[in-house]
């Protein structure tokens, strides 16, 4: 080919880039019709042709007509591909828009198992970004094809040993997991516990995914969720959706009724719920008491190492310590232990109750995760196991700490000192006794391999929040009590000279007015505002003359005194506005009573529900010393240390084959 030749072949590309990057397809495709020598070359920095950028577009009416107009290329056209060798279909599928995937797919249905370069079909893209619709509709074109073996499902796995099944739950598409369940029954063990090359399962990244339970989910949710959760009726998927319903593709008018009043998202929810549960139900059905004892322990760039859980005789040999940068993989059980997934716990404890023995690289059991993961309601479950003995609870960990020890050490350090760092100490120290009274007794007096116990660790971790507790109660007190002595001064004064004087024809001195509606309330809220910032004041004072830095202090210091001191003040200042505007009307005249009503109304609302909107700050402490117990925040973590190590070492396999 001629300079001349190449420099036309290049404005031809320009030009037709240019039209497409534009949107100006009426352009492209009359190119498309006069230049045939285009039609299947790469017109943009990652290889697209111009088929590709048609179906990023999401025009489905171009992607048609582009493709009923290449008859004769078509298995060129459509078998083209960019650097990722990604055909149209694989960017269609990727889009989830079905009828581009229905017009291409028809036109060459071997393309659904044709792969990238991560070795992704079209149909396991789909599935990737849970375009539900797009992969059952791919899925019953490529069964129906003639040339397909029954033994042949290659396309469900990528090269890094991924199955649809473990992206679909790693993505979070339960929904497009649940259709998976049910359309590879044939393949159900192989898919469902086929480990990749990082070494998991289905249910290890299901396990590490507390969103997808209701248990986890649901917790720390306001009550009307929770009421409209309990509202919605969601049964178990019995059997995946059925090509005519996937040829329907209409939504119910009630689905979308729930969608406009905003009920839909909680609806979706509980279907998530539903369905991962009954996901984690068919996975542990298929599983082997193998392999939920499998731990593995692999070095990036190296194959794996499956170990099995030594018994309890070979202990020290399970707890000899891995060579740096390795990556350790736990059981499910110990994943779930972490995450506080109290169903996994429950169903794997039911199904494999042996494997309430195992430890992992740490020393620790189950017991000693949900202790140290802070996890309360799957330590409730570990307590009420009939078959557990004092061995699995006196048991420690490399350090020598019990579960006492780790449920002593502090969790979070929360930065707001008001809201959060109170509630926080409280929190700490009923989750501290907690674990003591469902303890072994005698293990609060055990020594670590430090030479500490469960309470000199607590002390030694809690000992910088106590004191900046302890330093924001005295500052706050200090504050509060300024104000409470200014409303108990002015509350006395008021007290002292009533509205219209005294009688002084007898010597019990009775007020003119004492048998007027109004002065009756001037008189209960006067006496109230003085009563109740006495009260205030005195709490306050307390608080700041009080030097005591045990943890009995940081208990009831600040519920008691502190939050009690300022509801009392709040209510001592309503008192006193309304003895004021009660004391008003007897010193105004009608009309300027009625001028000044409408400013006596603006000021009391905006007082009333400045002590409304304050109420959950002075009673929630209460209420919190009060409530059942609940597990302190502590420092995110995520239970499977594998994803970054699993994207870095799949850029690497890309790189290579590049």
């Amino acid at each position: 080919m001629s300079s001349s030749d190449v420099e036309l072949q290049e404005n031809k590309r320009d030009k037709l880039r240019s039209a497409a990057m534009k949107g100006k397809w009426s352009e492209v495709i009359e190119m498309y019709k006069q230049e045939r020598d285009i039609r299947t070359v790469a017109i943009t920095a990652t290889r697209d042709n111009v088929l590709h950028m048609a179906v990023s577009s999401g025009d489905a009416k171009v992607v048609a007509d582009i493709v009923d107009f290449v008859c004769a290329e078509r298995d060129v056209v459509l078998r083209a591909y960019n650097d990722r060798n990604n055909t149209p279909l694989h960017l269609a599928a990727s889009m989830g828009n079905v009828e581009m995937c229905r017009k291409i797919g028809d036109a060459d249905p071997s393309l659904v198992t044709r792969c990238n370069i991560a070795g992704e079909t079209p149909l396991f893209l789909a599935a990737l970004y849970g375009n539900k619709t797009a992969f059952l509709w791919l899925h019953y074109l490529y069964i129906e094809s003639p040339e397909v073996s029954s033994t042949d499902f290659s396309h469900y796995m990528r090269n890094n040993g991924d199955t649809i099944l473990h992206c679909a739950i790693a993505e979070g598409h339960f929904d497009v997991a649940i259709e998976i369940v049910h359309l590879y029954k044939n393949l159900v063990k192989e898919m469902m516990m086929r480990r990749n090359k990082v070494g998991l399962t289905p249910l290890h990244l299901l396990a590490a995914t507390p969103s997808a339970f209701k248990s986890t989910c649901l917790h720390g949710r306001s009550i009307l969720v929770c009421l409209i959760y309990g509202f919605f009726r969601v049964e178990e998927k019995k059997q995946a959706t059925m090509k005519e319903e996937v040829e329907q593709c209409e939504r119910k008018s009630r689905v979308k009724f729930y969608q406009e009043i905003g009920f839909y998202q909680i609806r979706k929810m509980k279907e998530k719920h539903t369905w991962c549960l009954q996901i984690m139900n068919e996975l542990l059905q298929h599983a082997s008491d193998e392999d939920m004892s499998k731990i593995i322990s692999r070095i990036p760039s190296e194959h794996l190492s499956i170990s099995l859980e030594k018994e309890e005789d070979n202990e020290s040999e399970s707890m000899a310590t891995p060579v740096p940068g390795t990556i350790i993989i736990e059981t499910p059980l110990m994943i779930a232990a972490k995450t506080g997934v109290k169903e996994m716990v429950e169903k794997i404890l039911e199904l494999f109750p042996t494997r309430i023995k195992d430890v992992n690289d740490e020393g620790k059991n189950i017991v000693l995760l949900a202790a140290d993961y802070r996890q309360i309601e799957v330590f409730r479950i570990l307590c009420k196991q009939k078959r557990l003995t004092e061995s699995i609870f006196r048991q420690v960990d490399k350090e020598g700490n019990n579960a006492l020890h780790l449920a002593a050490m502090l969790g979070v350090k929360l930065d707001s000192l008001y809201h959060g760092e109170t509630l926080s100490m409280l929190r700490e120290i009923k989750w501290f006794e907690f674990v003591k009274n469902s303890m072994p007794p005698g293990l609060s007096e055990r020594y670590n391999r430090k030479m500490e116990t469960p309470d000199d660790i607590f002390r030694h971790s809690h000992k910088e929040l106590m004191r900046s507790e302890r330093e924001w109660l005295n500052q706050t007190s200090q504050a509060c009590s300024v104000v409470s002595t200014l409303v108990l001064s002015v509350a006395f004064a008021i007290r002292s000279n009533v509205p219209g004087g005294y009688d002084g024809s007898n010597n019990k001195g009775f007020a003119i007015l004492r048998n007027n509606k109004v002065f009756k309330w001037f008189e209960v809220c006067s006496s109230g505002a003085l009563f109740f910032s006495l009260i205030s004041t005195i709490c306050f004072l307390s608080i700041v003359a009080s030097r005591s830095q045990s943890v009995n202090s940081c208990r009831y210091v600040p519920f008691i005194r502190l939050h009690f001191g300022m509801l009392f003040m709040f209510i001592s200042i309503v008192y006193l506005w309304i003895s004021f505007c009660a004391g008003d009307f007897f010193m105004l005249d009608d009309d300027t009573l009625h001028k000044a009503l409408p400013s006596y109304v603006v000021v009391s609302s905006v007082t009333i529900l400045l002590v409304v909107t304050q109420l959950p700050t002075f009673l929630g402490p209460t209420l919190a010393s009060i409530s059942p117990i609940q597990a302190p925040r502590r420092k995110t973590t995520h239970p499977i240390e594998y994803r970054r190590a699993k994207e870095k070492e799949n850029n690497i396999d890309l790189n290579s084959q590049d």
